[in-house]
């Protein structure tokens, strides 16, 4: 199925290469085996190869760094910076950003614990690609690029968690863009945000963080005139409001159909 095995060779390389044995040659395709094999997730945001991860794995992960404690608009990595620490996300929601010379920034895409983000610089040593802001209250394990590098030595299954969802992201970014509307890609958009952080109210689910317009066409790669069309489109058949950068999803089955997405089994039985 799409999404089950990585695509192109970058991947495949940088395993082959960092955790012998990960990986091996299958009818002229490189695919994972073993542990890699088992750690395979259909998760669109990457943040399931975490998951995935053993709990000591995690907990070893975590002792490496120091926690911190970020407030909605605290600056987590700035674009440009010659930091490489890697940010262990364990609760909250971040914005990532991008800048082009004078250009206003562009949101490139949101990221919720448990998560990790700097993961780039992390493994290249180069300067900040992106600018990472916090959305809300947001708890993370800084963890300096020397000890991520040893911990990998150690623990290949970590190297492959955060080379897997460096891919899956950009997979699923892809496909939304050659497969679906702009339409799909906002109410898929919105519907990922509510679940599982949205705010419960007695209207509907209510997203985490606020969220202009220009970054909701910024975020689906569409114009803000579409996504204003489609937010009214969504409005007048009641799966949405809007109102002061809050988004509510009033009606989150039809807003997944709107999406093309399945209901999780939870769902159906809380329906």
């Amino acid at each position: 199925m799409p999404g089950d095995s990585p695509p192109g060779p970058p991947l495949a390389a940088l395993l082959c290469v960092a955790v012998p044995g990960t990986w091996r040659k299958e009818s002229g395709r490189m695919r994972p085996w073993g542990a890699a094999a088992t750690r395979r997730t259909n998760d669109r945001s990457g943040s399931g190869a975490w998951r995935a991860l053993a709990p000591a794995l995690l907990a070893e992960l975590r002792h490496l760094g120091s926690a911190r404690a970020y407030a909605p608009g605290d600056v987590l990595i700035e674009q440009g910076d010659r930091s490489s620490d890697l940010f262990f996300i364990e609760s909250g929601t971040v914005k990532v950003t991008i800048q082009r010379e004078a250009d206003t920034p562009r949101l490139l895409e949101i990221r919720r614990g448990v998560d990790v983000v700097g993961e780039v610089a992390a493994l290249d040593g180069r300067p900040r690609s992106a600018t990472v802001t916090a959305g809300d209250e947001v708890s993370a394990v800084v963890i300096p690029r020397e000890a991520v590098r040893g911990h990998f030595t150690v623990h290949p299954d970590t190297l492959f968690a955060l080379a897997a969802g460096i891919v899956r992201r950009d997979y699923h970014r892809r496909l939304d863009l050659v497969g679906r509307s702009a339409k799909e890609r906002l109410a898929r958009a919105l519907v990922e945000l509510a679940m599982p952080h949205g705010r419960r109210g007695r209207g509907g689910l209510t997203l985490p963080i606020e969220l202009t317009q220009d970054e909701l066409a910024s975020l689906i790669c569409s114009k803000i005139r579409t996504v204003e069309l489609a937010l009214k489109e969504l409005r007048v058949r009641g799966l949405v409001s809007t109102g002061r950068c809050r988004t509510t999803v009033l009606d989150l089955a039809r807003l997944m159909e709107v999406a093309r997405m399945s209901m999780p089994i939870r769902e159906h039985r809380d329906r």
